[in-house]
């Protein structure tokens, strides 16, 4: 979410507003997705993966951006593997020491070592970072719900810059507006 920005400055009780509702709806759905039983989250997420690939935008991507998925989380392994045998470059989210996020190519599922957290990450020998713009389709891009005028009347940036420049800002400025 963006914060409304006055005079390059963001609106503190708008912005205090928006990660109150942020944190509201992150449990919610947090327990949704930990209420669900194992076969329901799997049928699910069977559901989601048949609708992704028979996207325009996943037939004719060439890189993805997806993540390891969490137990409680759509689980995305089939789809990440389907994507590597329709010859696709897949790459799953890497958190550096800095706090930052890179997206490093996956070779395998089975290469993947367990972080922190039981986060599934990419062995430090074998990351290779992918670059932004070189990400065709991440999963979990959104379309914009706003009509631009909203946008422009609360001075907020499109949802896709938002969450690009959240997890890839391309530098301070670009992070601030996300």
């Amino acid at each position: 979410m963006v914060a409304a920005q006055e005079g390059g400055r963001r609106d503190p009780a708008i912005h205090a507003e928006a990660l109150a509702a942020k944190t509201t709806l992150r449990r919610k759905m947090t327990k949704v997705r930990k209420d669900m039983t194992p076969e329901a989250r799997q049928t699910a997420s069977t559901a989601i993966i048949d609708l992704l690939v028979q996207l325009p935008a996943y037939q004719n991507a060439q890189t993805i951006f997806a993540y390891a998925s969490m137990p409680d989380e759509v689980q995305l392994d089939a789809f990440i593997e389907r994507a590597m045998s329709d010859g696709k470059r897949v790459a799953i989210p890497w958190i550096t020491d800095n706090g930052t996020m890179e997206a490093v190519e996956v070779s395998s599922l089975e290469s993947l070592e367990v972080g922190m957290y039981g986060i599934r990450n990419v062995p430090a020998a074998e990351r290779q970072v992918i670059a932004p713009e070189a990400i065709d389709l991440a999963i979990g891009d959104v379309e914009e719900t706003l009509p631009e005028y909203v946008l422009r009347e609360k001075g907020l940036v499109p949802l896709r810059y938002a969450i690009r420049n959240v997890h890839f800002p391309s530098d301070q400025l670009a992070l601030d507006k996300a």
